[in-house]
């Protein structure tokens, strides 16, 4: 049995249907890589506000235009953080001041050399040397490790990393081995 040909006016409305559920999905789709967005907003360190919104590097940093393409999150207070790459918006912490990348600068500089030098020492996979380092910190830190990472620390927070890997470089702390460790 053949199909009777749909008329003018029929097919016009399939189209139209078509045009519509396509244009659902499309807003179901923006839809959920907004709450995607929403989900992995970061807090701001500075004045703890979720009032934080996705922007371009070209409005964080006007001269320089190979950042322009970065995805940023940036607070109303003006801190802000970077995303990963190749990522739907993940950031890399929380958004900081200058005072606070400042700080986490300091805080990587003192504290990176020191889990490389384990890996190297120990022969460790460098991922495997980071985690027991931050391990380390957060236990001198007295927070919990998934709390500890130089990217989620203020300021003063990162002063304290600088001291304790301070102290670890003059001897005066000593990470404790842990079972089944050599060395």
């Amino acid at each position: 049995m053949a199909k009777k040909p749909l008329s003018p006016i029929a097919k016009a409305r399939k189209a139209e249907r078509a045009a519509l559920l396509a244009q659902r999905r499309e807003e179901e789709k923006a839809a959920r890589a907004a709450l995607k967005r929403m989900n992995k907003k970061p807090r701001c360190v500075e004045c703890q506000s979720w009032n934080v919104r996705m922007t371009t590097g070209e409005e964080v940093y006007p001269n320089r235009p190979d950042l322009h393409d970065r995805q940023l999150w940036i607070c109303e207070c003006g801190a802000y953080v970077g995303c990963h790459k190749g990522t739907d918006y993940t950031p890399l912490g929380r958004p900081g001041g200058p005072e606070t990348r400042k700080a986490r600068e300091a805080a990587h500089a003192a504290f990176d050399p020191l889990y490389k030098r384990v890996a190297d020492r120990d022969n460790l996979n460098i991922g495997h040397a980071r985690n027991r380092g931050y391990r380390f910190l957060a236990e001198q830190l007295g927070i919990e490790r998934a709390d500890c990472h130089i990217s989620m620390m203020d300021a003063a927070m990162c002063r304290r990393v600088v001291e304790i890997c301070a102290a670890v470089r003059r001897g005066e702390i000593k990470r404790e081995r842990e079972p089944g460790e050599e060395g």
